[in-house]
């Protein structure tokens, strides 16, 4: 008989292959909200296949879980994986802007936290968060230990304080070797950077405060290294005349809430101008600093930048691209445009990019930094241009975007403008005024500017939005606009048009 025409009841089918239909379901779940939907229906086919699913552990070797889930389940899970290699991603960390988690909940995070620590010691990944609400020295006891923890590859450690100034935890002595990846948030680790080898790939350490020579030998044991994230920390004891170049040239480092001296620390012991992807969050950056911010980023070691992204919200994030995607990004509460020709140290970014994508409200003070640029009022690659509109950026009353006055720009190659409606509230009279003027430049002919007939131009916007801009364009018609603002508009309606006919 043909292989293709064979049948077996279910409840015939081998260990070896069920086994293999068990590992293949698993995987349907979604990893980072695993309920067990696919092992429970497995059991339910029929008692050959429930009796099999119980007794496969690696059918149970996970468990993600937080205090709103079962408890009951979790034990059930982890008594299910008996000896496999466990992952355990426990999250146990109340929301501070909340009322603190009833005591039921803290009980049952205590139960299933107490029997997961049970089986550390077989533990590949071991991913663990928790505030102060949930903090029992007792139940938390096994993480305090020096126990050896040989199968451990991933090891998280988040923990939140309501206090301002907590009581200090007791120090992490688990001993493992060679780490994959480890995350550190508010905790003490003895020996950490011993954890670390040649097989380790991303460390993220927030508000962990390390030893100067502990963070030397972290550099030079990860010659892997792929991403490092440092946040909200200080490197201890570190001597002011070293200058040396110990950290590889890893694909990312992301880099936020540092004080200026831990700052050049790093930038001194790693390659900066060679990493690929740098990202710099400086939220209260003071006013003096700026400059020094945006030199770590090196951005004149892009050497060709082909994108600039802008956008002012709460915060302003700048960032700049290169055609090989190497990338610089600046987060501050203040827009750190008008020192960008400074820090770019001569490079001339005019002549060489090709995408810009920035708020409404930085447009002006971008087209006055291209006016002013020694190749003079000239963009000769930029071929898109991309804006946000955003209501809540500026005063619905009042026009508080200024206009550009400068000399006529050319823009030779440029073919897209995309302008999107952003933000909860539709925009005003003013702020839709503001654009047209902002955009009139880009559709001047006479040579210096794109022919409009080649300028495709796409609005982004909801319904409530995309219906506000038709009636303030009704509006201008009836009051008086200029011709240039009538034009404009008409373009700007008929991307809108043909965008909502895609859609």
């Amino acid at each position: 008989m043909p292989l293709y025409s064979r049948s077996s009841p279910i409840s015939k089918l081998s260990i070896e292959l069920l086994c293999m239909i068990f590992s293949a379901t698993r995987e349907l779940d979604e990893r980072n909200s695993r309920t067990w939907d696919s092992n429970v229906l497995l059991s339910h086919v029929c008692q050959s296949w429930r009796h099999l699913a119980i007794q496969y552990a690696p059918l149970w070797d996970e468990l993600i879980w937080s205090p709103a889930n079962s408890v009951d389940l979790a034990l059930t899970v982890l008594e299910r994986s008996k000896s496999a290699p466990l992952r355990i991603d426990i999250d146990a960390m109340a929301c501070l802007h909340k009322p603190p988690p009833s005591s039921d909940h803290v009980a049952s995070a205590h139960s299933v936290i107490r029997t997961a620590l049970s089986h550390l010691s077989r533990m590949a990944v071991c991913a663990l968060s928790w505030s102060d609400d949930y903090w029992d020295s007792d139940v938390f006891a096994p993480l305090f230990s020096p126990l050896n923890l040989p199968h451990l590859r991933e090891l998280v450690l988040r923990y939140q304080s309501r206090a301002v100034l907590p009581p200090p935890l007791p120090v992490v002595q688990v001993v493992c070797d060679d780490l994959l990846q480890l995350h550190l948030q508010d905790v003490v680790v003895k020996n950490w950077a011993s954890m670390l080898g040649e097989t380790t790939s991303i460390v993220t350490l927030t508000n962990c405060d390390i030893e100067y020579d502990d963070f030397l030998l972290f550099l030079e044991s990860t010659p892997d290294l792929v991403e490092l994230h440092l946040g909200w920390m200080d490197i201890l004891n570190a001597p002011r005349d070293s200058d040396k170049v110990v950290g590889n040239a890893m694909d990312s480092l992301k880099v936020s809430h540092l004080e200026l001296d831990t700052l050049r620390i790093i930038g001194r012991l790693l390659p900066i101008d060679k990493i690929d992807n740098v990202e710099l969050a400086a939220h209260y950056m003071e006013e003096d600093q700026r400059p020094l911010w945006l030199d770590f980023l090196r951005i004149p070691s892009i050497a060709k930048i082909a994108r600039l992204h802008l956008y002012h919200d709460v915060q302003s994030v700048l960032s700049v691209i290169a055609p090989n995607s190497m990338r610089r990004t600046l987060t501050s509460t203040r827009s750190a445009l008008p020192l960008l020709p400074a820090a770019l140290d001569g490079l001339d970014m005019f002549s060489t990019l090709e995408m810009v994508a920035l708020d409404i409200t930085q447009w002006v003070d971008f087209m006055d930094l291209v006016a002013a640029a020694p190749a003079g009022p000239r963009m000769p690659t930029l071929q898109d241009i991309r804006l946000a509109v955003n209501q809540s950026d500026i005063s619905p009353t009042t026009a508080s975007l200024r206009d550009y006055t400068g000399p006529v720009i050319a823009f030779p190659r440029l073919s897209s403008l995309d302008i999107g409606l952003l933000g909860p509230d539709p925009p005003s009279e003013a702020l839709v005024r503001c654009l047209l003027r902002a955009v009139q430049p880009l559709f001047l002919i006479h040579g210096s500017g794109s022919d409009e007939a080649a300028l495709k131009v796409q609005v982004m916007g909801s319904h409530d939005h995309s219906d506000a801009l038709r009636c303030m364009y009704e509006k201008f018609v009836e009051g008086g606009a200029t011709p240039g603002e009538l034009k404009v508009g008409q373009v700007i309606l008929l991307g809108l048009v043909l965008y909502e006919n895609v859609l």
